[in-house]
């Protein structure tokens, strides 16, 4: 399995589609905002790749609310390192949010943070 959560311009699909194993499952949580130029759908055919999309505002509202559960689950049982994340991701207070929104459009190349969080 590779999971996709960073989103922007595709760059993270085209990594996890190349380390995700035969038969494996490519779940995608990022928000590609950008076309995907030279991007080969082979390996979902050739492959047998399964595709999951994790963003849960996507689904119905009970959809939402277990895969949310599962997600903490997997957290508790330390399936991965979630202080990798929040220590390359940057941390802005609420007031700013304009701001940042404002800065982070501006550029999909300049993007500097893992994820940025938004503390209220």
């Amino acid at each position: 399995m590779a999971v996709e959560a960073v989103g922007g311009t595709g760059v993270g699909i085209k990594q996890a589609l190349g380390m995700v194993a035969h038969n494996g499952v490519l779940a995608l949580y990022g928000d590609n905002y950008e076309p995907i130029e030279e991007f080969c759908f082979h390996r979902f055919h050739e492959d047998g790749l399964e595709v999951q999309n994790l963003n849960a505002m996507h689904y119905t509202e009970l959809q939402a609310v277990e895969y949310a559960r599962e997600a903490y689950r997997a957290v508790e049982r330390d399936v991965f390192d979630i202080d990798v994340i929040l220590e390359n991701s940057n941390s802005h207070p609420l007031e700013e949010l304009p701001e940042v929104f404002a800065r982070e459009t501006e550029s999909a190349e300049d993007q500097g943070s893992l994820k940025t969080l938004i503390i209220p």
